[in-house]
């Protein structure tokens, strides 16, 4: 159950960021989540969304759905020096620690093996024979 509520005005646009039901009981001892005094609403917020790989949050705005108010989340892509600037954060990252066997796929933002991981156990890829080797 929500303890969040936010301000609204007389139009139900939304007026603060979501506050807690205790700091209005504060100023209204008898206010209840689901009998809220004039002003304001009860809020739910939402988790953030799982964002694509170029994909970023650039804002939110409040939303009423039913009987409580949300946050909706913008989600842009990233411009393409955006996306420049991370794939070479994670080349630089590869370069220290990576095999250079396996090769960098620029959809995924991500490197690859030239041999995919069998998936029944759990194997490391061992760079000398270019292959996976079951861990014990």
């Amino acid at each position: 159950m929500s303890n969040l509520v936010i301000s609204i005005d007389n139009q139900g646009n939304t007026i603060s960021d979501p506050i807690l039901l205790d700091n209005v009981k504060m100023i209204y001892p008898k206010a209840l989540i689901n009998s809220l005094p004039e002003g304001y609403a009860k809020f739910i917020s939402t988790p953030l969304p799982v964002l694509g790989v170029y994909e970023k949050i650039t804002g939110y705005n409040y939303v009423k759905i039913d009987d409580y108010y949300t946050q909706q989340y913008i989600v842009t892509q990233m411009t393409d020096e955006e996306k420049k600037i991370k794939q070479d954060e994670v080349k630089a990252s590869w370069a220290e620690v990576g095999f250079s066997s396996w090769t960098f796929n620029e959809e995924l933002c991500q490197y690859e093996p030239p041999i995919v991981s069998p998936a029944q156990k759990r194997y490391e890829w061992h760079e000398d024979s270019q292959n996976w080797v079951e861990v014990e």
